[in-house]
């Protein structure tokens, strides 16, 4: 039985076009994909255990509606066993105990505890940035990554975080 070229490639391309063809291939393909799904979902998802075995450390429930005064939040410095670190910006005070740099050996762990006026105000001199754009960063930050613990009862906005009253100087006109 001679077969000639032509007649191959004629017979290929009628095979390969076939409906039969199409669909078998497009079965055999969603067989596959269906079976790495199926697969990738097989497995338990994790749970607390899981989590700890892997070294993950289980967080306090954040705090909130605080009102507490600047001596009681100084007791929830980098030092305290509870593990739960506060600090207040403008009035606001916020639970950082997420943040391995406020903690007791962290390169933030002086400002625990503290409002944190007087050390922006302090940084950004020494960076030679504007108070207000180290300030509002620092405000941002907060904001973004931590959650509002409550407010300090004795803010006074005229204050520059260390109690000192701030002095304004008015213009006099004639």
């Amino acid at each position: 039985m001679n077969i000639s070229w032509e007649t191959g490639v004629s017979f290929l391309r009628d095979f390969v076009t076939s409906p039969v063809v199409a669909l078998t291939f497009t079965s055999v393909v969603g067989y596959k994909i269906y079976r790495n799904l199926s697969h990738r979902f097989a497995h338990p998802s994790y749970d607390d255990e899981d989590y700890k075995r892997q070294g993950h450390v289980e967080l306090p429930t954040p705090l909130k509606d605080l009102r507490m005064s600047t001596r009681n939040l100084a007791i929830y410095n980098a030092n305290n066993n509870n593990g739960i670190l506060l600090l207040a910006l403008e009035g606001v005070i916020y639970d950082v105990s997420s943040c391995e740099d406020f903690g007791p050996n962290g390169s933030l762990k002086e400002l625990t505890g503290t409002d944190i006026l007087t050390y922006i105000k302090k940084s950004a001199k020494e960076e030679g940035k504007s108070f207000e754009n180290h300030l509002h960063g620092w405000k941002n930050m907060l904001d973004d990554r931590f959650y509002v613990a409550g407010v300090l009862l004795d803010y006074d906005e005229g204050s520059d975080g260390d109690g000192k009253q701030q002095t304004e100087q008015t213009a006099e006109t004639d």
